[in-house]
Protein backbone atom coordinates (compact mmCIF):
# COMPACT_ATOMS: atom_id res chain seq x y z
CA UNK A 1 0.00 0.00 0.00
CA UNK A 2 1.58 3.19 -0.90
CA UNK A 3 1.82 5.78 1.62
CA UNK A 4 -0.26 9.12 2.35
CA UNK A 5 2.17 11.86 2.67
CA UNK A 6 1.18 15.01 3.60
CA UNK A 7 2.52 18.43 2.52
CA UNK A 8 1.65 21.49 4.00
CA UNK A 9 1.49 24.82 1.78
CA UNK A 10 1.61 28.67 2.04
CA UNK A 11 -0.77 31.56 1.74
CA UNK A 12 -0.04 34.32 -0.81
CA UNK A 13 -2.10 37.10 -1.64
CA UNK A 14 -3.63 37.09 -4.86
CA UNK A 15 -2.36 39.33 -7.84
CA UNK A 16 -4.76 42.71 -8.35
CA UNK A 17 -6.27 41.20 -11.84
CA UNK A 18 -7.72 38.34 -9.65
CA UNK A 19 -9.73 40.40 -6.55
CA UNK A 20 -9.21 40.66 -3.54
CA UNK A 21 -8.20 37.64 -1.33
CA UNK A 22 -5.34 34.51 -0.44
CA UNK A 23 -4.41 31.70 -2.35
CA UNK A 24 -2.87 28.29 -1.70
CA UNK A 25 0.57 28.00 -3.10
CA UNK A 26 2.70 25.18 -3.10
CA UNK A 27 6.04 24.30 -5.26
CA UNK A 28 5.11 21.60 -7.66
CA UNK A 29 8.22 19.90 -7.39
CA UNK A 30 7.48 18.48 -3.92
CA UNK A 31 4.26 16.18 -4.79
CA UNK A 32 6.00 15.17 -7.75
CA UNK A 33 9.16 14.56 -6.32
CA UNK A 34 6.40 12.36 -3.11
CA UNK A 35 5.30 10.87 -5.80
CA UNK A 36 8.54 9.43 -7.63
CA UNK A 37 9.60 7.95 -4.12
CA UNK A 38 6.11 5.61 -4.21
CA UNK A 39 4.10 7.76 -2.07
CA UNK A 40 0.91 9.93 -2.45
CA UNK A 41 0.86 12.92 -2.01
CA UNK A 42 -2.23 14.67 0.20
CA UNK A 43 -1.77 19.06 0.09
CA UNK A 44 -2.61 19.85 3.42
CA UNK A 45 -4.13 23.70 4.14
CA UNK A 46 -2.80 25.74 6.32
CA UNK A 47 -5.86 26.99 8.07
CA UNK A 48 -6.69 24.68 10.69
CA UNK A 49 -7.59 27.07 13.62
CA UNK A 50 -10.32 28.83 16.19
CA UNK A 51 -11.57 31.93 15.94
CA UNK A 52 -10.60 33.95 19.42
CA UNK A 53 -12.24 37.03 21.09
CA UNK A 54 -10.45 39.30 24.13
CA UNK A 55 -13.07 40.19 27.05
CA UNK A 56 -14.29 42.52 25.41
CA UNK A 57 -15.24 40.35 22.55
CA UNK A 58 -13.07 41.92 20.07
CA UNK A 59 -11.42 39.28 17.88
CA UNK A 60 -7.77 38.19 18.52
CA UNK A 61 -5.25 36.14 17.41
CA UNK A 62 -6.07 32.67 16.39
CA UNK A 63 -5.56 29.62 18.34
CA UNK A 64 -4.54 25.86 16.78
CA UNK A 65 -7.91 23.49 16.39
CA UNK A 66 -6.63 20.48 17.96
CA UNK A 67 -9.10 17.88 17.05
CA UNK A 68 -9.16 18.62 13.54
CA UNK A 69 -5.33 18.31 13.67
CA UNK A 70 -5.02 15.63 15.51
CA UNK A 71 -7.65 13.93 13.22
CA UNK A 72 -5.75 15.12 9.90
CA UNK A 73 -2.21 13.70 11.14
CA UNK A 74 -3.76 10.72 12.11
CA UNK A 75 -5.20 9.61 8.25
CA UNK A 76 -1.39 10.17 7.46
CA UNK A 77 1.83 8.17 6.89
CA UNK A 78 4.31 10.78 6.78
CA UNK A 79 4.76 14.75 6.15
CA UNK A 80 6.82 17.14 4.33
CA UNK A 81 6.94 20.33 6.20
CA UNK A 82 8.16 23.54 4.04
CA UNK A 83 9.00 26.40 4.31
CA UNK A 84 8.46 30.42 3.40
CA UNK A 85 8.26 34.00 4.65
CA UNK A 86 9.09 34.31 8.59
CA UNK A 87 7.32 32.59 11.81
CA UNK A 88 6.66 35.30 14.57
CA UNK A 89 9.36 35.35 17.06
CA UNK A 90 7.00 35.32 20.08
CA UNK A 91 7.19 31.33 19.34
CA UNK A 92 10.71 31.44 20.89
CA UNK A 93 10.52 34.26 23.17
CA UNK A 94 11.66 37.36 21.63
CA UNK A 95 10.76 40.61 19.86
CA UNK A 96 10.65 40.88 16.19
CA UNK A 97 13.47 42.03 14.24
CA UNK A 98 12.62 44.86 11.27
CA UNK A 99 13.78 42.46 8.81
CA UNK A 100 10.98 39.70 9.38
CA UNK A 101 8.39 39.48 6.88
CA UNK A 102 5.78 37.39 8.81
CA UNK A 103 3.84 34.47 7.63
CA UNK A 104 0.01 34.21 7.11
CA UNK A 105 -0.98 34.67 10.49
CA UNK A 106 -3.33 31.60 10.66
CA UNK A 107 -0.86 29.43 8.66
CA UNK A 108 2.02 30.38 11.23
CA UNK A 109 -0.36 29.24 14.16
CA UNK A 110 -1.62 26.25 12.23
CA UNK A 111 1.69 24.99 11.34
CA UNK A 112 3.53 25.37 14.93
CA UNK A 113 0.58 22.87 16.07
CA UNK A 114 0.83 20.52 13.25
CA UNK A 115 4.72 20.57 13.68
CA UNK A 116 4.66 19.54 17.81
CA UNK A 117 1.62 16.91 16.42
CA UNK A 118 3.88 15.28 13.86
CA UNK A 119 6.84 14.77 16.45
CA UNK A 120 4.74 13.76 19.53
CA UNK A 121 2.85 10.84 17.05
CA UNK A 122 6.58 10.20 15.44
CA UNK A 123 4.95 10.35 11.64
CA UNK A 124 7.85 10.52 9.65
CA UNK A 125 8.79 13.53 8.92
CA UNK A 126 10.76 16.11 6.43
CA UNK A 127 11.97 19.41 6.99
CA UNK A 128 12.21 21.47 4.07
CA UNK A 129 14.06 24.75 4.16
CA UNK A 130 11.43 27.12 6.74
CA UNK A 131 10.49 23.52 7.65
CA UNK A 132 13.54 22.63 9.60
CA UNK A 133 13.41 25.63 11.36
CA UNK A 134 9.68 25.31 12.68
CA UNK A 135 10.88 21.59 13.46
CA UNK A 136 13.65 23.13 15.54
CA UNK A 137 10.99 25.92 17.47
CA UNK A 138 8.98 23.27 18.16
CA UNK A 139 11.49 21.12 20.07
CA UNK A 140 11.85 24.25 22.07
CA UNK A 141 14.97 26.01 20.02
CA UNK A 142 15.26 29.51 18.95
CA UNK A 143 16.21 31.09 15.46
CA UNK A 144 18.75 33.64 13.87
CA UNK A 145 16.19 36.44 13.06
CA UNK A 146 18.68 38.20 10.86
CA UNK A 147 22.13 36.63 9.86
CA UNK A 148 23.47 39.44 8.76
CA UNK A 149 23.60 40.67 12.22
CA UNK A 150 25.87 38.37 13.26
CA UNK A 151 28.56 38.65 10.68
CA UNK A 152 30.89 40.10 13.03
CA UNK A 153 30.48 38.58 15.65
CA UNK A 154 29.35 34.86 14.86
CA UNK A 155 29.97 34.12 11.29
CA UNK A 156 32.90 36.04 10.05
CA UNK A 157 32.91 34.14 6.97
CA UNK A 158 29.05 34.65 5.93
CA UNK A 159 27.92 33.54 2.74
CA UNK A 160 26.22 36.02 0.44
CA UNK A 161 23.18 32.89 0.47
CA UNK A 162 22.73 33.87 4.17
CA UNK A 163 21.96 37.79 3.72
CA UNK A 164 18.92 36.41 1.34
CA UNK A 165 20.25 38.72 -1.53
CA UNK A 166 18.07 38.44 -4.69
CA UNK A 167 21.43 38.67 -6.66
CA UNK A 168 23.50 36.28 -4.67
CA UNK A 169 23.88 32.27 -6.29
CA UNK A 170 21.66 29.98 -3.98
CA UNK A 171 23.76 27.54 -4.75
CA UNK A 172 26.68 26.07 -1.60
CA UNK A 173 28.31 23.16 -0.07
CA UNK A 174 26.89 21.54 2.80
CA UNK A 175 29.15 19.42 4.74
CA UNK A 176 27.56 16.60 6.09
CA UNK A 177 28.27 15.20 9.84
CA UNK A 178 29.57 11.51 10.07
CA UNK A 179 27.83 8.47 11.35
CA UNK A 180 24.50 10.09 11.17
CA UNK A 181 21.06 9.15 9.59
CA UNK A 182 21.13 12.08 6.77
CA UNK A 183 24.90 11.09 5.89
CA UNK A 184 23.54 7.18 5.68
CA UNK A 185 20.50 8.38 3.30
CA UNK A 186 22.27 10.45 1.53
CA UNK A 187 25.64 8.52 1.19
CA UNK A 188 28.09 11.46 0.76
CA UNK A 189 30.22 13.12 3.39
CA UNK A 190 29.77 17.09 1.35
CA UNK A 191 27.00 18.24 -1.23
CA UNK A 192 26.26 20.48 -3.47
CA UNK A 193 22.86 22.41 -2.41
CA UNK A 194 20.67 25.15 -3.75
CA UNK A 195 18.92 27.94 -0.70
CA UNK A 196 19.20 31.71 -0.20
CA UNK A 197 18.17 32.51 3.47
CA UNK A 198 18.28 35.14 5.81
CA UNK A 199 17.47 32.93 9.50
CA UNK A 200 18.94 30.31 10.62
CA UNK A 201 18.97 27.63 13.36
CA UNK A 202 20.22 29.80 16.75
CA UNK A 203 19.39 27.70 19.79
CA UNK A 204 19.12 23.81 18.97
CA UNK A 205 15.95 22.54 20.17
CA UNK A 206 15.22 19.74 22.92
CA UNK A 207 16.75 16.30 21.07
CA UNK A 208 18.04 17.60 18.14
CA UNK A 209 21.67 17.72 16.56
CA UNK A 210 23.08 19.72 13.80
CA UNK A 211 24.30 17.04 11.53
CA UNK A 212 24.87 19.40 8.43
CA UNK A 213 26.56 23.00 8.13
CA UNK A 214 27.76 24.99 5.20
CA UNK A 215 31.15 26.47 4.93
CA UNK A 216 30.49 29.92 6.96
CA UNK A 217 28.96 27.60 10.04
CA UNK A 218 25.66 27.81 9.10
CA UNK A 219 22.97 25.15 10.70
CA UNK A 220 22.18 23.42 6.97
CA UNK A 221 20.81 20.06 8.83
CA UNK A 222 19.09 18.79 11.62
CA UNK A 223 18.12 15.22 12.86
CA UNK A 224 16.37 13.78 16.14
CA UNK A 225 19.31 12.10 18.75
CA UNK A 226 15.92 9.98 20.26
CA UNK A 227 13.64 7.68 17.95
CA UNK A 228 11.52 10.22 16.21
CA UNK A 229 11.88 9.30 12.67
CA UNK A 230 12.78 13.17 11.53
CA UNK A 231 15.46 14.75 9.41
CA UNK A 232 15.11 18.48 8.49
CA UNK A 233 17.32 19.89 5.94
CA UNK A 234 17.58 23.91 4.88
CA UNK A 235 18.35 23.41 1.46
CA UNK A 236 15.76 22.71 -1.40
CA UNK A 237 16.26 19.45 -2.52
CA UNK A 238 13.79 19.23 -4.92
CA UNK A 239 15.77 22.10 -7.14
CA UNK A 240 17.97 18.73 -7.95
CA UNK A 241 17.48 15.83 -10.16
CA UNK A 242 15.70 12.82 -9.25
CA UNK A 243 18.98 11.26 -10.10
CA UNK A 244 21.00 13.13 -7.45
CA UNK A 245 21.39 12.27 -3.63
CA UNK A 246 18.84 14.92 -2.69
CA UNK A 247 16.20 12.53 -3.89
CA UNK A 248 17.01 10.04 -1.48
CA UNK A 249 15.87 11.95 1.53
CA UNK A 250 12.05 11.86 -0.34
CA UNK A 251 12.70 7.92 -0.41
CA UNK A 252 13.56 7.87 2.89
CA UNK A 253 10.51 9.76 4.23
CA UNK A 254 8.41 7.66 1.98
CA UNK A 255 10.29 4.06 3.07
CA UNK A 256 9.70 5.23 6.67
CA UNK A 257 6.08 5.97 6.22
CA UNK A 258 5.70 2.61 4.78
CA UNK A 259 6.89 1.13 7.52
CA UNK A 260 5.05 3.33 10.32
CA UNK A 261 2.29 1.65 12.37
CA UNK A 262 -0.59 4.84 12.87
CA UNK A 263 -2.41 5.93 15.90
CA UNK A 264 0.08 5.89 18.16
CA UNK A 265 -0.68 7.48 21.39
CA UNK A 266 -0.57 11.30 22.11
CA UNK A 267 0.80 12.94 24.59
CA UNK A 268 -1.59 15.07 27.14
CA UNK A 269 0.98 17.98 26.37
CA UNK A 270 1.75 17.38 22.73
CA UNK A 271 0.82 21.11 21.78
CA UNK A 272 1.33 24.37 23.91
CA UNK A 273 -1.27 27.35 23.23
CA UNK A 274 1.18 30.06 21.69
CA UNK A 275 1.56 32.31 25.15
CA UNK A 276 1.53 29.50 27.35
CA UNK A 277 5.51 28.27 27.99
CA UNK A 278 5.97 24.70 29.29
CA UNK A 279 8.44 23.02 31.15
CA UNK A 280 11.74 22.06 29.01
CA UNK A 281 15.10 20.95 29.44
CA UNK A 282 18.05 23.30 28.79
CA UNK A 283 18.94 24.29 25.54
CA UNK A 284 22.07 23.80 23.77
CA UNK A 285 23.50 26.97 21.43
CA UNK A 286 25.17 25.61 17.86
CA UNK A 287 27.10 28.82 17.27
CA UNK A 288 30.45 27.67 16.05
Amino acid sequence: MRPLIGINCDVKARQRRLGDGRLLTLNPDIPKWVVAAGGIPIVLTPHVTKARADANGHPSAPSPDLDTLVALVDTLDGIVLTGGDDMDPAAYGELAHPSIEPLDLERDVSDLALAKLVLDRRLPVLGICGGMQLLNVACGGSLHQHLADRSVDVYPDLLPVHVDSDEAPGDHDVVVEPNSVLASILGVAALRTSSRHHQAVHRLGRDLRVVGRASDGVVEAIEATDDRPMIAVQWHPEDHGLDTPHARLFHALVDLARRRTRHAPLRSDACVPRGAVPARDPLTSVDP
